[in-house]
């Protein structure tokens, strides 16, 4: 089981100013296989039994990002049997401890809002062989800016099973290496 890092960079004053969404939300992982870093469309490579954990980096910390729901869109909307769900957090109580009157808190100006967390995660489930794209999709939220929510449509996670054929290299160009200069 390998541990996959999904980082979910969001500009929230640039959407509430009326940006959209595909220049105010940036997705980034640690796959080397995967393409589109940087945009919605990025697909990320995983294999059956990897821990997936999406985490939400605000631009700015005055305005704090959530991820108030994430789903795999079925035939039926919902997901296709992926065990998802909120994780707590060392610098905020998630939405699960809420709701189940846990111990909760409350870092300094930041209330614990049911349906929100900083970090979602799941474990990729075995769904066949050969390699399957997953879409997903994401609400954001954020505190102290009237209640506002996105959904972020576009991502997908390429799910890859063992004994299958290795997956196709990203295109050129598309990974930045380590002496790259921005």
């Amino acid at each position: 089981m390998s541990i996959r890092n999904i980082s979910i960079v969001v500009d929230a004053l640039a959407l509430a100013s009326g940006e959209q969404p595909d220049r105010a939300v940036f997705l980034v992982d640690d796959c080397p296989e995967s393409t589109g870093r940087g945009t919605l469309g990025l697909e990320s490579v995983v294999a059956p039994g990897d821990l997936v954990r999406w985490n939400v980096i605000p631009i700015d910390l005055q305005a704090p990002a959530f991820i108030r729901d994430l789903r795999f869109p079925g035939p039926t909307g919902d997901g296709p049997g992926v065990d998802d769900h909120p994780t707590e957090t060392p610098s905020a109580p998630t939405a699960s401890d809420a709701e189940a009157g846990a111990d909760t808190a409350e870092p300094a100006g930041e209330p614990v809002i049911p349906g929100r967390a900083r970090i979602w995660e799941g474990i990729v489930p075995f769904i066949g062989p050969g390699e399957r794209r997953a879409p997903y999709a994401l609400e954001l939220a954020f505190s102290d800016l009237h209640a506002m929510t996105i959904r972020v449509d576009g991502p997908a996670l390429r799910v890859h099973a063992p004994g299958s054929p290795p997956p196709p290299p990203p295109p050129p160009g598309s990974l930045l290496a380590a002496d790259d200069v921005l």
